[in-house]
C-alpha cells in the first residue's frame, strides 16, 4: 500500500470521529427539544419561560431574596412600629390626556403652566415626586403627535384641533 493511501484512511478515519462528535451533540439537543416541548405540551412549565431544569442543563443561579436576608416584606400582623409606609399609586376616574382635553375644551388656548393649575384644580390625584409640568408636558405631547390638539409654537399655548 502506498503512503499517500494511508493518509487518506487516516485523514478519513478523522474527519468520521469528527462528524460522530457533531452527531452525539446534535443526538443530545434534540433530546433536549425534545424534553422541552413534551413538558409545555404537558402543562409543566409557567407562561414566562420555564425555570424548571430540563434535561441536563443546570440551573444558573438562584432567584430572590437570599436566606436569612433581614429585608423581608411588610407582613398583614406586623405592628405600625415596625411595617413600612406603603405609597400607592394615585387612583383617578379620567387619564390624564382625558383631564387636559376637558380643560382644553371650552378654552381658546392655554399656556403650560395654565393647564397645570386647572389639572390640579379639577380635583386630578398624583403622587409625582418631581415637576408634575413635565409630565402633563408628555400627555399634551402625545396628543398633539395623534393631532387630537395643536400648539402655536409662537405663543406657546395648548388648544384643541378645529373640528
Amino acid at each position: 500500500m502506498k503512503q499517500t493511501d494511508v493518509l487518506q484512511k487516516i485523514e478519513a478515519t478523522q474527519k468520521i470521529l469528527e462528524l460522530l462528535k457533531e452527531q452525539a451533540k446534535a443526538a443530545k439537543e434534540f433530546d433536549r427539544i425534545s424534553a422541552q416541548i413534551q413538558a409545555l405540551e404537558n402543562g409543566t412549565s409557567n407562561e414566562k419561560g420555564s425555570s424548571k431544569v430540563v434535561g441536563n442543563t443546570k440551573p444558573s443561579g438562584k432567584r430572590g431574596r437570599p436566606k436569612g436576608s433581614k429585608n423581608k416584606p411588610a407582613t398583614a400582623d406586623a405592628t405600625p412600629e415596625t411595617a413600612k409606609a406603603v405609597k400607592h399609586r394615585a387612583r383617578n376616574e379620567h387619564s390624564l390626556a382625558d383631564v387636559c382635553m376637558e380643560i382644553l375644551k371650552n378654552k381658546k388656548g392655554l399656556k403650560l403652566p395654565e393647564i397645570v393649575e386647572a389639572v390640579y384644580k379639577s380635583g386630578y390625584k398624583t403622587t409625582t415626586k418631581g415637576d408634575f409640568s413635565n409630565i402633563v408636558y408628555q400627555a399634551l405631547r402625545k396628543l398633539k403627535e395623534s393631532n387630537e390638539i395643536i400648539r402655536d409654537d409662537e405663543e406657546m399655548v395648548y388648544s384643541l384641533v378645529a373640528a
